[in-house]
């Protein structure tokens, strides 16, 4: 895979650019919560910042900010049908996770708290049902895509 620099359309910064052939089939997802105050229902989820981020900012040290891993999967399925409802699967098992936690919507809701649903996609389109997305919606999630 070749990569070479482009500049943005906002900032005008260059990027690194890699070309080439990603697997289409294969899909990650994420759920990760960020929040100012500690969590106590997601005690069991807490991960420590990234090195680059937590210890080598003192910014970062003095603002320390709660984060919890709730749950991630990877789906490699060429049949779009057969890998939409493993998505959906895997997105079901994820909020599982979280619902078994106890954690009340208002506490995901807070203005110090951020819920993330972190996609990668390959190239294409991708299926995701509406009743999935009506459940990341109320707790609240941002979905980041990565495609």
């Amino acid at each position: 895979m070749k990569a070479r620099s482009v500049p943005t359309r906002r900032t005008g910064r260059r990027l690194r650019v890699a070309h080439g052939r990603r697997d289409p089939s294969c899909l990650t997802f994420s759920l990760s919560i960020v929040s100012q105050q500690p969590l106590a229902a997601l005690a069991g989820f807490e991960r420590q910042w990234p090195r680059r981020y937590h210890e080598t900012d003192e910014a970062a040290r003095v603002d320390r900010k709660h984060l919890y891993g709730i749950g991630r999967f990877s789906v490699e399925e060429s049949a779009w049908a057969a890998r939409a409802e493993l998505v959906d699967a895997g997105i079901s098992g994820v909020l599982e996770q979280l619902d078994a936690t106890g954690i009340g919507i208002r506490d995901l809701r807070r203005p110090d708290v951020f819920v993330r649903a972190y996609f990668t996609l390959p190239p294409g389109a991708e299926t995701i049902r509406a009743d999935t997305l009506e459940r990341l919606s109320a707790i609240h999630a941002t979905l980041w895509i990565d495609a």
